[in-house]
């Protein structure tokens, strides 16, 4: 029986509160919201509207379709530079340092891949590190200076100091250095 009286309880309180809902919707109050509402939406539409229906000297439509193709048109302009850019970018990929060739991926602006060749016979080198004390060689102590010699004609790059990756990473903002400054541009060999 208390389950019955839930359910008729429920029944009421849904039908009340459903009717005050509907009697708030129909209110003349509620109406004049909705109405104030609707017309501050399409208050800037109207403006928008007269702007462009007015005539001056020449029709405001007109200067309007003018405009959004100066902006479009300069957007095209900004694309292509920066297109121009990114190009030139990549395109930078191989230069001469330090006495030998060198080639990567990724252009100047993420240098990927970077490894050096023989301007003589294009083979790849290989590094030799020259620790401080050659005879008692340990690999804990950091290399005195590293060069990139060739297997095939025995051509050495420039003493670079320190390990091979001390070498690569010098190298590597060598590369940025040149490309900053477009020295790049004069010294690079395809």
């Amino acid at each position: 029986m208390s389950n019955n009286s839930h359910a008729i309880r429920n029944g009421v309180i849904t039908t009340v509160v459903g009717g005050a809902i509907l009697a708030g919707i129909l209110s003349s109050w509620f109406r004049g919201l909705l109405l104030g509402f609707g017309r501050a939406v399409a208050k800037p539409f109207v403006a928008i509207w007269h702007w462009l229906t007015v005539t001056t000297t020449v029709p405001n439509w007109l200067l309007s379709v003018l405009i959004l193709l100066a902006c479009a048109t300069i957007i095209r302009w900004l694309i292509a530079i920066l297109r121009a850019t990114n190009v030139e970018k990549e395109s930078y990929n191989h230069d001469t340092i330090f006495g030998v060739h060198w080639r990567w991926s990724g252009g100047a602006a993420h240098i990927n891949n970077l490894w050096c060749f023989c301007p003589k016979c294009d083979a790849e080198l290989v590094y030799h590190e020259q620790r401080q004390d050659y005879r008692d060689v340990s690999f804990l102590d950091s290399a005195h200076f590293t060069q990139f010699v060739c297997e095939n004609c025995s051509l050495c790059s420039h003493e670079l100091d320190g390990d091979q990756y001390a070498a690569v990473a010098r190298v590597k903002r060598e590369i940025r250095r040149r490309f900053r400054t477009s020295e790049w541009k004069k010294n690079t060999q395809p």
